[in-house]
């Protein structure tokens, strides 16, 4: 049969989102050997963007001796702002209120701004966020900039805490990520051993390796989080200290799926000072639905003769879930 290569696009529909947003997620050039499945590709990435609620790729007849099929997108845009609330209960906070606002179109592009609260009894978070896909031309590459300020209380401290984030965020395969950048950390630290205030430089790495069956209910599946977060003190005496952490999930079924098992381990470490010089919020502590279920948030730690809560700097964890579906 004839071969047929991708000819020139038209695209229908835009109105606050610019031409150049959809050309970029096109994954076939002009004069390319038609394949089906460079259009499904385009198709996807186009729909799982957010701003549309209506994606068609159609090919009009080709005129005769003319192997360019001219293509056409149509699209209608979604909206694209929205406003969030929700409420969460928690053993650590009790009830607590969430609200958020994002608008997923910033500079006609696909950019993101969104801010988020979250506040509890005692506590609350605020963060601000500003994402930037397809950075420097690559589709699996975002840039965010994080601003974030929160309360935290726990038996060990009471945390007050601003930091500004750069990351860059690169998917290099569907069971892999990454993300790297710096973060400026200041830290008010009472009700604790080791009071005081901090202005710290970080340089956080996660590395991210998962796979599931089905995101929505799943029956198998893994996942493995590496982190390794250098920190540097901007004043006062000299400090360096690095912790990394690694956590690995495998969930499988078990009697023709009538019951989930998952099997959990976690192992961390701080290197670099000694535990006093450590700010107490930035030690090692477990418990929590993720580390340690039935207890509560970071209230598993080694106490000092007083019988405080003072953090450690190694950890190790291992858990077992059964779940009937």
């Amino acid at each position: 049969g004839n071969i047929y290569t991708f000819g020139p696009v038209r695209i229908f529909g835009l109105h606050r989102i610019k031409e150049e947003y959809v050309l970029q997620r096109i994954t076939w050039k002009e004069g390319q050997v038609y394949s089906l499945a460079a259009e499904k590709e385009t198709l996807s990435n186009l729909e799982s963007s957010g701003l549309f609620n209506f994606v068609s790729i159609s090919l009009p007849q080709p005129l005769p001796q003319d192997p360019a099929l001219p293509i056409e997108i149509q699209v209608s845009e979604n909206k694209q702002r929205s406003i969030s609330t929700g409420m969460n209960y928690t053993m650590h906070e009790g009830f607590g209120l969430s609200l958020g606002w994002q608008d997923r179109n910033i500079l006609q592009m696909g950019r993101r701004f969104a801010v988020s609260t979250t506040i509890a009894k005692e506590d609350y978070q605020s963060t601000l966020s500003y994402r930037i896909p397809y950075f420097r031309g690559n589709k699996h590459q975002d840039l965010i900039w994080i601003l974030e300020q929160q309360k935290e209380t726990t038996v060990a401290y009471v945390e007050r805490s601003s930091s500004i984030s750069l990351l860059l965020d690169h998917q290099f395969s569907p069971t892999f990520s990454a993300s790297l950048g710096p973060k400026i950390l200041s830290l008010d630290t009472t009700r604790s051993i080791n009071v005081g205030r901090f202005k710290l430089m970080s340089f956080p790495v996660l590395l991210k390796w998962s796979y599931t069956d089905n995101y929505l209910f799943p029956s198998k599946g893994w996942g493995c989080l590496y982190q390794i977060l250098p920190y540097a003190s901007l004043t006062g005496k000299h400090t360096l200290f690095v912790t990394q952490k690694a956590t690995v999930r495998y969930l499988f079924p078990l009697f023709d799926n009538h019951y989930l098992v998952t099997l959990s381990g976690t192992v961390g470490t701080i290197l670099g000072v000694s535990q006093e010089k450590i700010p107490t919020p930035l030690r090692l502590y477990a418990g929590a639905s993720n580390e340690l279920p039935g207890y509560k948030y970071n209230t598993v730690s080694p106490l000092n003769a007083n019988k405080q809560t003072i953090g450690g700097t190694s950890e190790m964890i291992f858990g077992l879930v059964k779940q009937k579906r």
